[in-house]
């Protein structure tokens, strides 16, 4: 008997959904997709749906509703041609545009439903530029259903959101049928009214069909008819609501693909007295004859051209420039479409590093690339290219369309507000004060983001685009949430950054406030605005300037204090009344920059308020339950109501209640304080490592948050639960990573409340190392003398729980993880705990000792989820010739959802569905790795019947995280073409833990073993016969089907791929490709390198090392029977569905693997010290040594302040803190009056500083503001008795320096009245 595992980073663990801090399976579960009908026909208004149903039609009893009801209702668009870049484009010139694609991950690696839920992953998909958007299709949330969380943010925006019957390719399948009967039954007053209404309440804005069905004629007649009557109905109450229609199926039950709006789609298509869906049109649309066909059917119908949208598809389809260029004379509005999983916006959002925040910030980058264009500035008009890429070059959809805007009410109703929160973070601020830290995502609580991404020009509302300034989004600080604008500006002209379209009236005493955080830099930064009916005339007068270029900030129209650099957030508010003419509709806010040098500034919230708003009423807490129990905190969620008085069954919305949003907490048994732990939108929220160190019993809270976000609810909190089972987590860490031979280093449980166990170190031949008894850690004292792969048991007998590699030890030359050793101030050693005082300008220096971590090596290529790919054609693999791919990869991220591709063998420029399905391919999830070949009928497109042959292997292979493995694949032919193949990991031959065959769409286990279908346990090995279903029935189990290798594949590892496979982040190095099938003699040479070799074996057709250097093409050149490119490559669309070329990169380096030879990587450790407020100089060291000088100039009293020093270099990092630094002051003169000492006095008179100096000497004064800031510096030979003067600013405190021979002679503070 196997003990049941549960692991952090294995699937056994996900599965079980017992870890902390993001979504598992069972968290909340999401209606079915084909079973619409019967909860249409289940809703009772008023009341919780709670049976949900399995696409079979199984029930089941449902808790998660709440999490598919909008809060938000959809804000309508408003038009103002004057505030537009191209002020001749009416509305009805105005482009539309569906956005019909999934968002996020769809499901997680073990089948957890993530689509838009609230998680605790940072690196979640927060779309943000909805001005360019106007129905947003969710095309994997189920049919007529929308999580509310993306609903919410896309109705403030007011764009329609959908959900999708993503009815399968060909015939119906009986689920469908039984959906798309059950809804034309619905083709009634009653029916539609009562669907209608369910899709009202819920927020649906629409239905969507991915329609390539044939059948369903029965019934076709009833479901038109329905969606004229449900878009007449639906009107009413929501002018804008649409369904949508995919050009597959037409009028008769039969998919053609046409391509154009003939006739045999009008009564789909419906006509202007009856409306019944947009017709999005597949991408082959751009010919003469099609086009006039479209025409042809506008004309008939008397439909909008713009309720047609042609289709592009970006992940490929025939599109070039010439249809980009067509769309800029069309009538029609624009379908993007891509892909079936994950959209390709945000699957290359790793090309510029793989941490969380820098993943975030090139996806927000490729939103503007795509939406505004290639420059991020909508004034760049630029050419249509032959690209579906976001790219520097891309014309954007601005080219087609204006920006739009729903920032039009009633402020006494609801107050604007924005804090720049796109809706995730790795922390949450709230007012300024980080009240939680650790990763989120709710896109609900996504605030307004710039209409335009960024219209930045020399003049205000100008079309000539400036120069030298920049805005973004960053996660590096917040005022709210976890994300805001940052600007930066060098420009000596002028710069206006137009950031909100409006149309809201100012009152009297109505209040714009702007909060900011000047990092460094200065600048004249002005609040700009205009008015309806003089949009370009600015209309602040001289009440904007937030702060001049001398680092003075007005409250007023008047300098009234100081720019505090890199402190607190700072504010400035104007009352615009009558009196002072600022009063009126505001039409455009924006900021104005002149005189900038070197200015970063933080835009924490720029909002219109009208009175005051009132705090809602405290929400009535309906149920919670407890999900999960680990160390790091306890995981559940909690439902609630907030009264109102709306009618039963009307969408009841936050603003009906007064709220913006609602905070979540938890409190325990035994800290009954309340902990914040995030937002949400939604009248249920999701529960994240709530602490819960030694409770017993557990409550979850909520509390509502007013309109302006000034006022809050008490908390209303659940009933006591338990805590539920703690589960321990076995997952263990290694102390150093790689370990170098003979060092010490431990092993431990990454759950601190683990038991006590028995511990085995074994090397790679299973013999023990190391041991340990009854211990949560295993310490390797003088350490390992041997490199290699080394595995860690824990436990014994049936609860032995063995990990393979999970320790890797490497000689010390070729470098090591850096170590700080220890810390000192003036050569004095201290610590973290350590309070040092530091009087406000002097110098401390800051030193450290560590090892050396220095070396030389094997270097690698990062992957950064692109891929390493060979061409065939270089290669010359006959078609059933057998061959072998070999590589070491280390994998540094795991794709958020979805499993990560590995070896890819395709011809992604090849027809559909060879395209998509390739060769060969092998994927990971943490903890395992399946392997499937695809036979020539399906993949090679040549066979009619829509599915093919297919094999399926699995392995349980736990490749770690940053952690080198070495693979080998090898495929073997016989002489009658049949294959068979073995995988080899770490040197090791791997055994099949699970397969499957399927046979055009019948999927079958090992028959003959079991006599079952579907997945069989298979204690075998992959070259023993399972099955003679497919074999000869001998242990070489040859296949009996014929998977041929052809010349236009290519082989690659990483990169997206086929069945979801989402890009891996990694380093490859050492990637072989062998003309035979490997020995184990063969595999362990691979796997000890072939660098060093004068001489490669025979078989080696090549061998890439990188030791040399790419090639202008960008290529690497191999060693080894052939001497042949291959490259670093992103995919560019080159034909119809799927179609994609192969573009060269260039290729970043890493430290390769340390187990091969090489010396073309240099591991070289560098110091960095990071510390607020402080200014740090001379900053010097390496791996063993190095210091660095700290001052502080501000002169806060009491302050007390951090240094952190980072030692890094390829392999790793340490980080250690100093002691804390408490600033203190020298000298001391108040309200004028002299302090004598060290030979100096000084006082004020006036605006003047009189400094007396008691000796001959050169002296230099230096007078800094309260901030730290230098206002005067002043130089001159003075005589004993004699007086400096020197003429200060506005009143307040200021710091004065006296240096005598560039040595500090007094530290005076003097107050000017």
């Amino acid at each position: 008997m196997k003990r049941q595992l549960l692991f952090l980073s294995a699937a056994a663990l996900l599965a079980a959904g017992v870890s902390a801090q993001q979504l598992r399976p069972g968290y909340v579960t999401p209606p079915s997709s084909s079973m619409l009908h019967k909860y249409v026909n289940d809703w009772v208004p008023g009341q919780e749906l709670t049976t949900n149903y399995g696409d079979n039609g199984e029930s089941s009893a449902w808790e998660d509703e709440e999490f598919f009801v909008s809060r938000v209702a959809l804000k309508p668009h408003f038009v103002n041609l004057n505030t537009q870049i191209d002020k001749t484009k009416s509305d009805t010139d105005n482009k539309r545009l569906l956005f019909w694609v999934p968002i996020n991950e769809s499901t997680g690696v073990n089948g957890e439903w993530l689509n838009a839920l609230p998680n605790a992953v940072f690196d979640s998909e927060v779309f943000s530029t909805w001005s360019y958007v106007t129905h947003y299709g969710n095309w994997t949330s189920p049919f007529g259903w929308v999580p509310g969380a993306m609903a919410d943010a896309a109705h403030k925006n007011g764009v329609l959101v959908s959900g999708l019957a993503s009815i399968p390719n060909a015939y119906l399948s009986s689920n469908w049928a039984n959906c798309l009967a059950g809804m034309s039954a619905m083709n009634t007053d009653e029916g539609v009214k009562k669907l209608g209404n369910f899709l009202r309440y819920h927020g649906v804005d629409g239905l969507g069909y991915n329609s390539e069905y044939y059948g369903g004629g029965s019934y076709g007649e009833g479901l038109r008819g329905m969606h004229g009557k449900l878009v007449k109905y639906m009107k009413q109450y929501q002018p804008a609501f649409e369904n949508v229609w995919y050009g597959g199926t037409n009028d008769a039950g039969s998919v053609n693909f046409n391509d154009q709006l003939s006739s045999d789609f009008y009564q789909t298509f419906g006509y202007s007295d009856e409306p019944r869906t947009i017709l999005f049109l597949n991408y082959n649309w751009n010919s003469t004859y099609k086009l006039s066909q479209d025409a042809s059917g506008i004309t008939a119908t008397g439909r909008d051209p713009r309720d047609l949208y042609m289709g592009m598809n970006m992940q490929g389809g025939l599109k070039t420039a010439t249809e980009w260029a067509q769309h800029l004379t069309l009538p029609y509005s624009i379908g993007l479409w891509g892909a079936h999983s994950v959209n390709y916006i945000w699957i290359n959002r790793a090309v510029n590093g793989s941490s969380d925040a820098s993943k975030q910030a090139t996806y927000q980058r490729d939103l503007e690339y795509w939406f505004t264009n290639g420059k991020r500035n909508p004034l760049h008009v630029m050419s249509p290219v032959n690209s579906l890429t976001a790219t520097s070059e891309f014309m954007g959809m601005s080219r087609y369309m204006e920006a739009r805007s729903t920032l039009s009410w009633e402020l006494g109703t609801e107050p604007f507000v924005s804090f720049f929160n796109v809706g995730n973070g790795a922390f949450y601020n709230w007012k300024g004060e980080q009240l939680h830290v650790g990763p989120w995502y709710n896109l609900g609580v996504q605030d307004y983001m710039p209409n335009w991404r960024y219209w930045i020009a020399t003049e205000y509302l100008g079309t000539t685009p400036a120069e030298g300034v920049d805005a973004k989004i960053t996660w590096d600080d917040a005022y709210m949430g976890g994300s805001c604008l940052r600007i930066t500006a060098d420009n000596s002209g002028i710069a206006y950054l137009h950031l909100f379209k409006t149309e809201f009236e100012a009152k009297n005493n109505t209040k714009l406030t702007i909060r900011y955080k000047v990092l460094k830099g200065n600048a004249d930064m002005t609040l700009v605005w205009s008015k309806l009916g003089s949009e370009s005339t600015e209309a602040q007068g001289n009440y904007g300037m937030v702060f001049d270029k001398d680092g003075k900030t007005y409250s007023s129209t008047k300098p009234d204090g100081d720019v505090d650099y890199d402190a607190d957030w700072q504010s400035k508010t104007i009352t615009m009344t009558s009196r002072n003419k600022l009063a009126g509709t505001i039409s455009a806010i924006g900021l104005k920059f002149e005189n900038a040098e070197g200015l970063d500034i933080l835009i924490g919230e720029i909002s219109l308020t009208n009175g005051s708003y009132a705090a809602p009423a405290a929400p009535t807490v309906t149920r919670a339950k407890v999900l999960a129990n680990n160390y790091k905190g306890i995981d559940g969620k909690v439902y609630y109501k907030m009264a109102n008085t709306k009618e039963v069954g009307e969408p009841v919305y936050n603003l009906d209640v007064k709220t913006s949003l609602f905070r979540l907490w938890s409190r325990t048994d035994v800290d009954p304080t309340p902990k914040f732990l995030g937002t949400t939108t939604s009248w249920a929220g999701m529960i994240f490592s709530a602490p819960s160190v030694g409770a017993s019993k557990v409550q979850f809270g909520v509390s509502a948050v007013s309109l302006d976000f000034a006022n809050e609810s008490d908390i209303a909190w659940s009933e006591e639960m338990s805590t539920g089972d703690y589960v321990a987590v076995e997952d263990v860490k290694v102390s150093k990573n790689p370990v170098t031979t003979n060092e010490d280093f431990y092993v431990e449980f990454v759950d601190p409340a683990h038991a006590p166990v028995d511990w085995q170190i074994k090397d790679e031949s299973g013999n023990v190392v190391a041991s340990a008894s009854s211990a949560t850690r295993i310490d390797i004292a003088d350490g390992l003398a041997n490199t290699g792969s080394y595995d860690v048991v824990t436990g014994s007998g049936e609860n032995a729980v063995e990990r393979k590699g999970v320790i890797s030890v490497s000689d010390p030359g070729s470098g090591r993880q850096p170590i700080i050793e220890s810390l000192t101030v003036n050569e004095s050693s201290k610590t973290s705990e350590d309070i040092v005082e530091i009087t406000s300008g002097t110098d401390l220096t800051l030193g450290y000792t560590g090892r050396n971590a220095d070396g030389t090596g094997s270097r690698g290529v990062e992957l950064n989820e692109l891929a390493f790919a060979a061409a065939n054609a270089d290669l010359g693999i006959d078609t059933y010739k057998s061959f072998s791919v070999a590589f070491w990869l280390k994998i540094n991220t795991y794709p958020t959802g979805g499993p990560g591709s590995l070896l890819l063998i395709e011809d992604r420029n090849g027809g559909w569905p060879k395209n998509n399905w390739g060769y060969f391919w092998s994927r990971t999830t943490e903890g395992s790795l399946r392997c499937a070949w695809i036979d020539g009928g399906f993949a090679k497109g040549l066979d009619s019947s829509p599915n093919g042959m297919r094999v399926y292997s699995d392995y349980d292979a736990d490749l770690g995280t940053a952690k080198w493995n070495h693979f080998v694949y090898v495929f073997e032919y016989n002489s009658q073409n049949r294959i068979r193949t073995k995988f080899y990991l770490n040197g090791a031959l791997q055994t099949i833990s699970k397969w499957m065959w399927v046979n055009k769409g019948t999927r079958e286990g090992a028959e003959g073993l079991s006599g079952t279908s579907g997945w069989d346990d298979l204690e075998k090995s992959w070259d023993v016969s399972v099955s003679d279903k497919g074999t000869d029935a001998t242990e070489t189990c040859w296949c009996i089907e014929n998977f041929p290798l052809s010349q236009t594949d290519w082989i690659k590892v990483g990169g997206a791929g086929p069945n979801s496979m989402a890009a891996i982040n990694g380093v490859i190095d050492d990637f072989q490709v062998w003309g035979k099938a490997m020995t184990q003699e063969d595999v362990n040479l691979s796997k000890n390198g072939l660098g060093n070799l004068e001489t490669l074996p025979e078989d080696v057709i090549a061998f890439w090392d990188f030791e040399g250097e790419a090639g202008a093409d960008k290529g690497f050149t191999s060693r080894g029977q052939k001497q042949i490119p291959a490259y670093l490559i992103e995919y560019a669309s080159t034909g119809d569905e799927g179609r994609s070329g192969h573009v060269p990169t260039d290729a970043g380096f890493s430290a390769g693997s340390p187990f091969v030879p090489g010396t073309a990587f240099d591991v070289v450790t560098s110091p960095s010290w990071t510390a607020r407020k402080g200014i740090l100089s001379e900053g010097k060291g390496t791996g063993e040594s190095g210091s660095v000088k700290l001052r502080y100039n501000d002169n806060r009293v009491g302050g007390d302040y951090t240094v952190t020093l980072t030692l890094a270099n390829a392999l790793g990092q340490d980080e250690k803190d100093y002691p804390v630094f408490r600033v203190t002051q020298k000298g001391d003169a108040i309200d004028g009056i002299g302090a004598d000492g060290e030979g100096v006095e000084a006082y004020t008179v006036g605006d003047g500083l009189f400094v007396e100096f008691a000796e001959d000497g050169d002296y230099t004064v230096e007078v800094y503001n309260a901030n730290g800031m230098l206002m005067a510096q002043k130089s001159q030979n003075m005589a004993a008795g004699q007086n400096m003067n020197i003429r200060l600013g506005a009143q307040g405190v200021y710091i004065v320096r006296v240096l005598r021979g560039g040595e500090l002679a007094r530290t005076i503070k003097v107050i000017r009245k």
